[in-house]
């Protein structure tokens, strides 16, 4: 009866046997299509038999970018399993006094301080793969109520906009009757906020993107380099280059992904030397002019070199906060004044070179209690836009009191230092995961929390907003999400990138091939150039082949081939090379290899690139089964189509993921 005690289910070996087992002959005939009334197997959780989960597209340094790991996306699955009508069976597994939940907690771990941080409460799990996993039988949970203020102490439960568990539905006479309708409103926020999410920003193209990183050691907050400070950071303790870098390339892996540390001459962690003048306070801007700051020699600094970036921090202290006003120096800091330096020193901290997206994240450990944009302590952080709205960077902060105190080099700071001798030590989390989840909005990547669903009303009108619950859909492999520090990125996120590279790619088509028209009328012809038509001849040939590639499911190579298209619409019209990592600037034509596309029962599609002959069965075919049982097959609702609503039927334990039992 208590929500916060339940026995746990690996969600993830879950997943993985699902996936494992789809060919497995036990369950070739183990579902039945409600639109056909054909039994069919469980192949359509991803009917390509060579499928297999590789978020990276090979290993390091040497991807594959010829194949989608887990194939064009034809098929995207819901199941639902019924865990409580089976008495027997449940009871064998669960304790009849204690909920039970899907646990990652162990599988998801803080880069930073390497401790277990993921959600072990969950109702739902997936996005490893093309499907989720929705338990009815699960407990509710306090994390969901966060979205709906109406909620009280019952958590996801709550009366009347909740999702209790399934005897609620049998026992409570509120809930008579709604079963059916919660359900379908949890697949229907599956569908629009993970398999087809929206956009943060637009997902704008690349062939080279540069997420340059600059950790920033504020003098003031150094003993070794002010005698004001208190607490030497370890900067290596708050940011993890490598775990940043090698997971937020998931997002976009066929794309070539580079980071400060591939970049001579920019540093990943930099202890700022002295300011040759410091903040002194804040002044009302009303009072003094929106320019005005005040700032005051340093004689500490006398004789010494002064550092420019260190003296750009102290001018962004001395501005002061960009939301409430005046302040002192120990509180905001301006994010929009240390922005214009940054743009003045881009070659410093984060060059732009043309044919790169770059992505600019600067940290800083602050003394006293700066942050970034709003005085408030503990830290804290913005994603900034241009103002035209397209994604700019990141601007980061801890301050030397509210960061983890195991990232403090003790023998370099004062006893006054959390966890030094006088003040007591704290853990906290760093910046890796943070600097992940915000540089993957800019790529374009959304909350799984924060698209629209819409819907019909039951006149079948169609409603401009639908009725979710936003913070369920949290519970998936997104990075993006509020309830861990995931990664890396699935194949649900790439498939979204790929789909708005598609898009932008035909925008920049129609862009390019307009001014090739305009440009032909100024030099006063009335007809279009040889050029022109040329342009416009090669670029319709990609774009249709891309267009077709679409269709398919098959984004990867949709992608590829409306990238040629944007560049004939340029006038670039080869060479034509296999795809490989690209420098900045450099302009040449992806060949395009369509893959093989398998309707959902593992057949060929119609109008897609079929299999070839002899295809092997998967090599992720299951040893490990549930042996089928007999009885009427589980009901399956559209072969192609996205929900699946399956039932916990009852089978032996050998090959099934197990649940373990914890008291807490």
């Amino acid at each position: 009866t208590d929500p916060k005690v339940g026995d746990k289910i690996d969600a993830l070996a879950v997943e993985d046997w699902i996936f494992r087992s789809r060919s497995d002959p036990a369950y070739a005939r183990s579902f039945r299509d409600l639109e056909t009334g054909a039994v069919v197997s469980a192949r359509f959780v991803n009917p390509d038999p060579v499928a297999a989960y590789d978020p990276f597209y090979g290993p390091a340094g040497a991807p594959r970018l010829d194949r989608t790991p887990q194939g064009p996306a034809t098929s995207l699955t819901f199941f639902v399993l019924d865990t409580f009508t089976d008495r027997d069976l449940v009871d064998r597994y669960f304790r009849p006094g204690a909920y039970h939940f899907f646990d990652v907690r162990s599988a998801i771990t803080d880069p930073d301080t390497g401790e277990p941080a993921g959600p072990d409460f969950a109702r739902v799990w997936g996005g490893r793969y093309r499907f989720f996993v929705h338990d009815l039988g699960a407990g509710p949970n306090y994390y969901e109520m966060s979205a709906a203020p109406g909620f009280g102490l019952n958590g996801s439960a709550t009366y009347p906009t909740g999702d209790p568990p399934v005897w609620d539905y049998d026992h409570d006479p509120r809930w008579a009757g709604l079963l059916a309708e919660r359900t379908a409103r949890d697949a229907a926020t599956m569908l629009q906020y993970r398999f087809v999410s929206a956009y943060a920003y637009r997902p704008v193209p690349a062939d080279v993107y540069l997420l340059a990183s600059s950790l920033l050691g504020d003098c003031y907050a150094n003993p070794q380099c002010s005698p004001d400070g208190i607490s030497k950071t370890d900067l290596t303790r708050i940011y993890r280059a490598g775990w940043v870098e090698r997971n937020l390339s998931s997002a976009v892996p066929g794309a070539t992904f580079r980071t400060e540390r591939s970049i001579p001459g920019l540093l990943t962690y930099r202890d700022l030397g002295c300011a040759k003048e410091r903040a002194v306070a804040n002044p009302t801007r009303v009072v003094t002019g929106g320019d005005a700051v005040i700032l005051a020699p340093d004689p500490n600094c006398a004789g010494r070199p002064g550092d420019p970036i260190q003296q750009a921090l102290e001018r962004a202290k001395a501005y002061g906060d960009d939301v409430v006003g005046p302040g002192v120096s120990d509180f905001g800091v301006s994010a929009h004044a240390f922005r214009h330096f940054v743009e003045e020193n881009r070659a410093l901290l984060a060059p732009q070179p043309p044919g790169q997206f770059t992505i600019t994240n600067i940290s800083a450990v602050f003394p006293g209690l700066s942050s970034w944009l709003l005085p408030l302590p503990g830290g804290g952080g913005v994603a900034l836009a241009t103002p035209n709205g397209e994604a700019w960077g990141i601007l980061q902060s801890v301050d030397e009191y509210s960061k983890d105190s195991r990232a403090t080099e003790c023998a370099k700071s004062t006893p006054l230092a959390p966890g030094c001798g006088v003040t007591p030590g704290q853990p906290s989390t760093g910046l890796s995961y943070v600097t992940q989840h915000e540089a993957a909005h800019f790529f374009g990547l959304n909350h799984p929390h924060d698209s629209l669903v819409v819907e019909r009303d039951a006149q079948g009108r169609w409603q401009r907003y639908g009725y979710s619950y936003r913070h369920y859909g949290d519970f998936a492999q997104a990075p993006t999400t509020y309830a861990g520090p995931f990664a890396p990125y699935s194949v649900l996120d790439q498939d979204i990138l790929q789909r708005g590279h598609v898009a932008e790619y035909l925008r920049r088509v129609q862009d390019w091939l307009s001014d090739a028209y305009l440009l032909d009328g100024v030099a006063g012809r009335t007809a279009p150039s040889a050029v022109t038509r040329r342009k416009v001849a090669e670029s319709a040939t990609w774009r249709d082949l891309a267009s077709g590639l679409f269709r398919c499911g098959d984004y990867l190579m949709a992608e590829r081939a409306m990238r040629n298209a944007a560049l004939a619409a340029q006038g670039i019209f080869g060479p034509v090379v296999p795809a490989r990592p690209l420098r900045p600037g450099e302009r040449v034509l992806f060949a395009v290899h369509p893959q093989p596309v398998y309707a959902p029962d593992g057949g060929p599609l119609a109008g897609c690139t079929p299999a070839p002959a002899g295809r092997p069965p998967s090599r992720q075919a299951s040893r490990s089964r549930l042996p089928a049982t007999g009885g009427d097959a589980v009901p399956l609702l559209g072969p192609a189509a996205l929900m699946l609503v399956a039932t916990w039927r009852r089978v032996s334990r050998r090959g099934r993921p197990r649940a373990r039992r914890t008291p807490g």
